[in-house]
């Protein structure tokens, strides 16, 4: 079995086109049935740390797929560091026998990124000019990088619980050429946004302080927080998405996720063209979350298909 390190990961070089291509062939499988997943399941703590696991299998691709997460409280790490790690084991489909274990790191960054990338393809306003975001870490940084591919972003607004994250991202933005403001107060922020993007941390002592009434007519909201930084308010967006509506229930239901919510749209849905992109300019449409076991194998399976065409199908270890 082939033991993959975050820097080999990093070495290979995969681009956020592939990460994008390989998430859309997925999500079309999904939406199709072939792949087959179980919603993740939670274990958390007082203390802010949590324990998630999922598994699946995507059998026309030959591969079974094992997922873990562990998380620790936000404030026990550095401002801006991950306060996770993550890892899948791959599986070959017909002996069972594992392939590999593999490093999530660049995963559980990258899927927030892409699923967010391929929503806000369909359904933000493709002339968006101002992106807020409520958190300064890892993800934001991640997502800043992906949506500007995307939109002639020219103003970047920045909401962190600490002074230091939120300068040391802006700093990074203002380097990249794009107008930069710090603030305190989220409904300055939030206000006039064309795409909001919220990645605030679990944690026991957090309590929502987003007023979905303070989005304007034609924003797009990307909740990568599950929403847990969200008062109740989005049912009365004009659209509800999400990457997986059986995850969202159980998140709920597990008290991980705070918003009990009828989505209209799941993102399979709208990949596969079953369900319309945005409609109307004015629709102000909100994607929550909850994480998909889907997305996680169609990077995992990027990242094992890129080392089986460099170093081969034979066992090592990395």
């Amino acid at each position: 079995m082939r033991i993959v390190s975050h820097r080999q990961v990093e070495e290979l070089g995969l681009d956020a086109g592939a990460v994008l291509a390989a998430l859309e062939d997925a999500f079309g499988a999904g939406a199709s049935g072939d792949i087959v997943w179980k919603p993740k399941s939670t274990i958390g703590q007082p203390d802010g740390a949590f324990f998630i696991a999922t598994l699946g299998c995507w059998k026309r691709k030959g591969l079974g797929l094992f997922h873990n997460i562990m998380g620790v409280p936000a404030a026990s790490v550095p401002a801006g560091s991950p306060h996770y790690t993550s890892i899948q084991i791959v599986s070959d489909y017909g002996s069972g026998t594992p392939l590999a274990c593999i490093d999530g790191t660049f995963t559980s960054t990258m899927l927030p990124v892409g699923v967010t990338a391929l929503a806000a393809k369909r359904l933000a306003n493709p002339a968006s000019k101002v992106v807020a975001f409520v958190g300064a870490g890892a993800q934001a940084r991640a997502n800043l990088a992906s949506l500007r591919r995307q939109f002639p972003l020219a103003q970047v607004r920045i909401v962190s619980r600490t002074q230091a994250s939120a300068s040391a991202f802006a700093a990074e933005v203002e380097r990249s050429g794009l107008a930069v403001e710090i603030t305190t107060h989220a409904e300055q922020a939030l206000r006039h946004a064309d795409i909001i993007v919220s990645t605030v941390p679990s944690g026991p002592q957090l309590r929502p302080f987003l007023d979905p009434d303070w989005v304007k007519e034609g924003a797009f909201v990307s909740a990568i927080d599950l929403g847990r930084s969200w008062l109740g308010g989005f049912e009365r967006f004009d659209r509800l998405v999400t990457d997986d509506r059986a995850q969202a229930q159980v998140q709920y239901a597990e008290g991980r996720m705070p918003l009990a919510l009828a989505y209209d749209t799941e993102l399979g849905e709208i990949v596969t063209g079953r369900r319309p992109p945005r409609e109307r300019p004015r629709d102000r449409v909100a994607l929550i979350h909850p994480g998909n076991l889907v997305g996680v194998f169609a990077i995992t399976k990027l990242i094992y298909d890129t080392i089986v065409a460099t170093k081969g199908t034979s066992d090592a270890r990395l």
